[in-house]
């Protein structure tokens, strides 16, 4: 490696598994009282193409410099005294927290450390700071800088550590030798572990490595490992291939207790050396005979301690023949577990990270698809709209499965919807529910409380009768929650689920959330049918049942803008005069809401009182604008009146801005009939003309407000034509039929965002 090039995931990682076994050849040639810091850095600068470098050694609260190469003389320092707790430097950041820093260019230097950019500049574009530890210790920050930008990669941070742990293991051997004047075995011996350490990725791989190499670094017969599993008194056994096969399948976990030495190492955190058969008979008698058919004689058991100084696991080894365990050979071994204690807890850590990262990821698109659900509820108006996002859409942000309810105070029930992992003879079973069944989703209700199962075994103990539920949708776990309005229960939701331990905090949470935004849905839902049901009822009282006029066949149908109220400003009317007159009238009130509907009734008493007293269609437009002059917060009535004539066959028409009548069939062409169109009600016109015109033999007569041919999607021309087209169809259908077929064909119910009215006449 002439320069420092890689930057990408494709490259080698830095300190690869080449350089890390020159390093450690030099580390093992090196007479150990030679310079050892001065050794190690310049050994690590060379092995990656670093700028420069720097070994520094905890000394109580400071961090003194032990060797650097690459910086001129005063550059070490340009920063001060290093002091234990400063945060402010990449050194003593890594020495505070015990985590390595990894700066890939400048600019993140200094938005980390500000601080370095007021020193004198230097060449570095890429920094690391990587804590060295050794037994558990904390010795001291090797410090390695580059000239140019770098990523970092997973690959690059594994190789640097590895190469940090062999520094440290030789730092720690060199302590030792000065300050015991007695010098360990050469870490040579520790190459292929370390090499094959940081090229592990996994944490089973990493105890697969140290089955398989840990015994070669101690100079061992056979090696094990035993991984911790935090949720239960049992570890996982990872041994080397070399044991009896049959030995090693009576041993693939072991429980943390007194009887193996690896329980006892796991359960004490403390060390167990036994040096022959005979040490392991008086202790472990259990464990004999297996060793014995494994041709093993002396077993050692060391805890492996995590950053927090717990033990996440255990080594053993074991010799053919017996051994002193002498206080160097100890040593030795020491080295080993703490090698395998540092790559474990290493990837831990990033494993740890790992799941964090994807938590927050889930919990984040949970919180964007709850979002979509509030947004899908706020829309929804009635009660079995409600129920439908619930079911369909938010149960399945967390459940497999699961039930939506709804009190219904007056008969005491709960009324369930389910989603679409009910089969239908349970769904239909358990759409009424008693509030003092024996269900989960009735006691969340009635009991006001979470039921929480996190087993099939659990939730058929808490209710029997959902057992066969259970079994036919395969649920293993439930999550059952009332649902509030203003801290009164109004409603629950019971969640299922296909895997056991599924409820955990954040689907409660979640849950709790859907629950109570049901729950202000469905309050809204009812008062909302409820105001439907009075409109509906104010509708029919206003809309007229048309008469029996001589001469005249007559059809309507009427079609509110907002089909769950009913009610709008849109209506029409036929007053029979006797003696073969009648009255017709069609208007629209701007608006489609119950205020609409008021103002339409009073126009049309007021039409009624007019007509009978034998206004003609231009006086009573004239006194109905009058009137809407005086009305309060009214914008604009459109309004046409007509009288027809029977013996005559004479219709006279008077138009406030409203749409005219549209003539079709009698074998001519569909057509509006030429009346002017004069100023809406309102507007203070005053003075209202009329046209005459005669209705032929079997000629129909169209009289409708403008929500029949004009929409969201298309203009009033265009919705003219369409009219047109579809009334030249042909017609031998009642008139009724035709009224039914011309508001489908429209699109009056699908598309249309104002009310409709439509009254057809044909001349007997």
């Amino acid at each position: 490696m002439s320069g420092y090039e890689l930057a990408s995931d494709d490259a080698p990682p830095l300190g690869g598994r080449g350089r890390l076994e020159l390093v450690l050849e030099a580390f093992a040639a090196a007479p150990m009282d030679s310079d050892v810091p001065r050794l190690v850095v310049s050994q690590v600068v060379a092995a990656v193409g670093a700028h420069g470098g720097v070994v520094t050694g905890l000394d109580g609260e400071r961090l003194v410099v032990l060797a650097s190469e690459g910086y001129a003389p005063g550059e070490e320092k340009a920063c001060g005294p290093l002091m234990v707790g400063d945060r402010s430097l990449p050194l003593t950041y890594a020495v505070t927290t015990g985590e390595p820093v990894w700066l890939g260019s400048q600019a993140q230097t200094q938005e980390r450390f500000p601080t370095i950019i007021d020193l004198p500049p230097g060449p570095e574009r890429a920094y690391a700071a990587l804590p060295l530890r050794a037994e558990g210790v904390l010795l001291g920050v090797l410090g390695i800088s580059f000239h140019e930008c770098h990523d970092f990669t997973s690959a690059d941070r594994a190789s640097l550590q590895a190469l940090g742990d062999a520094c440290a293991v030789h730092l720690q051997q060199w302590r030792l030798l000065r300050s015991q004047t007695r010098r360990p075995t050469s870490v040579a011996a520790l190459g292929g572990l370390l090499s094959a350490l940081s090229e592990a990725d996994t944490v089973e791989r990493i105890a697969r490595v140290i089955a398989e190499e840990g015994a070669a670094s101690a100079a061992a017969t056979f090696a094990n490992i035993a991984l911790l599993d935090n949720e239960s008194d049992t570890a996982s056994l990872f041994h080397a291939p070399t044991l009896v096969e049959a030995v090693a399948a009576r041993y693939t976990t072991i429980t943390v207790d007194d009887s193996t030495s690896l329980g006892t190492a796991l359960g004490s955190g403390q060390e167990v050396w036994l040096r022959s058969l005979t040490d392991l008979a008086a202790k472990y008698p259990a464990l004999l005979d297996d060793t014995v058919a494994a041709g093993l004689s002396a077993t050692a058991a060391l805890p492996l301690l995590g950053r927090d100084h717990r033990v996440i696991g255990a080594m053993g080894l074991a010799w053919k023949d017996p051994q002193e365990f002498t206080d160097s050979q100890r040593d030795e071994i020491r080295v080993v577990a703490q090698l395998a204690a540092h790559a474990l807890a290493r990837e831990r850590q990033r494993t740890r990270l790992e799941h964090l990262t994807q938590a927050l990821d889930s919990s984040a698109q949970r919180l964007h698809a709850l979002q979509r659900v509030t947004a899908a509820l706020a829309s929804s108006v009635t009660t079995e709209e409600i129920a439908r996002v619930v079911v369909e859409d938010g149960i399945a942000l967390f459940a497999d499965h699961g039930v939506a309810a709804m009190i219904d105070p007056e008969h005491h029930v709960l009324r369930t919807w389910a989603s679409s992992g009910f089969p239908p003879s349970i769904r239909y079973a358990h759409a009424v529910v008693a509030m003092d069944a024996d269900l989960p989703i009735a006691a969340a209700a009635r009991e006001d409380t979470l039921i929480v199962a996190n087993s099939q075994s659990e939730a058929v103990a808490q209710s029997p009768a959902t057992a066969h539920t259970y079994l036919a949708t395969g649920t293993h776990s439930t999550l059952a929650v009332p649902a509030h309005v203003d801290g009164r229960v109004v409603g629950a939701l019971a969640l299922g689920f296909n895997h056991e331990g599924a409820v955990d905090d954040d689907t409660i949470r979640f849950a709790t959330t859907l629950a109570d935004l049901m729950g202000q849905a469905l309050r809204r839902g009812a008062q909302y049918e409820h105001v439907a049901h009075i409109a509906e009822v104010l509708q029919r009282s206003l809309l007229p049942r048309l008469p029996d006029v001589a001469g005249l066949e007559m059809a309507a149908v009427y079609s509110p803008a907002d089909h769950s109220v009913q009610v709008g400003g849109d209506w029409y009317d036929v007053i029979d005069l006797g003696e073969g007159h009648a009255f017709l009238v069609i208007g629209d009130v701007m608006g489609h809401d119950i205020r609409a509907a008021a103002v339409m009734g009073q126009l049309r008493a007021a039409v009624h009182c007019y007509a009978t007293i034998g206004h003609t269609a231009a006086q009573i437009l004239q006194q109905l604008d009058h009137l809407v002059e005086e009305l309060p917060d009214i914008d604009l009535v459109t309004c046409l009146c007509a009288v027809y004539d029977s013996p005559t066959n004479h219709l006279t028409v008077a138009n406030a801005g409203h749409l005219p009548p549209m003539m079709f069939g009698g074998n001519r062409a569909a057509a509006l009939l030429p009346v002017p169109t004069e100023a809406p009600l309102g507007a203070g016109a005053g003075v209202y003309s009329e046209t005459v015109h005669v209705l032929t033999p079997n000629t129909r007569l169209a009289l409708f407000s403008d929500g029949l041919v004009e929409s969201r999607t298309h203009g009033i021309d265009e919705g003219l034509a369409r009219l047109v087209a579809f009334l030249d169809t042909g017609h031998d259908q009642t008139l009724a039929d035709i009224a039914r077929r011309t508001v489908d064909h429209m699109g009056v119910h699908t598309m249309s965002e104002d009310d409709a009215a439509l009254l057809l006449l044909r001349r007997r």
